[in-house]
């Protein structure tokens, strides 16, 4: 299906003929050598490179910068001290509450989980939370949704720890706002 019935075919030959990969490459080699994670100093050296370039070839452009909501997790840590110590590998979803250098330690109480019957048991608070995780370490399975988020919290757990499925821990967020 044709979007348009202008042709010109000399035009577009002289066009496609001055495209080359030179300019697209390297944008690829400086991002390459950068680490753009949202906020940093290496991100707004990226925004500067590509507004130099488009500066470079007239082209105009406008540089927006809103306030972004952003959680970038740098570790978690899982360990039993009773009865048998171990360290059990944890990831830190996005938006959950930092705890910075102190552990939170505590009796665990096991939640059984069941299954959303609809979008709003995901993303809304849910039921079945019981009283007794007050003060002590929800354990339950599947990810840290944020209605179940809130439901512990609302609850007065101290944490909530989520178990996944398989070798690999899920990625997940536990707020319904999106950075």
């Amino acid at each position: 299906m044709a979007i348009t019935t202008w042709r010109d075919a000399s035009f577009e030959a002289a066009l496609t003929g001055t495209v080359t990969d030179e300019n697209p490459w390297a944008v690829v080699t400086k991002f390459s050598t950068l680490v753009r994670e949202s906020g940093t100093p290496q991100e707004r050296e990226a925004f500067d490179y590509l507004m130099g370039r488009l500066k470079s070839w007239g082209v105009p452009h406008t540089l927006h910068e809103p306030v972004c909501l952003i959680s970038l997790p740098r570790g978690a840590g899982l360990r039993v001290v009773s009865p048998n110590p171990e360290t059990i590998r944890a990831k830190t979803p996005s938006f959950s509450a930092s705890t910075g250098d102190r552990e939170v330690e505590g009796e665990v109480v096991y939640v059984p989980t069941g299954f959303a019957g609809d979008i709003s048991q995901i993303f809304g608070p849910g039921a079945g939370v019981p009283a007794e995780v007050r003060g002590r370490i929800a354990l339950t399975e599947g990810y840290p949704m944020p209605g179940k988020v809130y439901d512990f919290m609302r609850a007065g757990a101290a944490a909530a720890i989520f178990t996944s499925p398989g070798t690999r821990i899920h990625e997940g967020i536990c707020t319904t706002i999106w950075g």
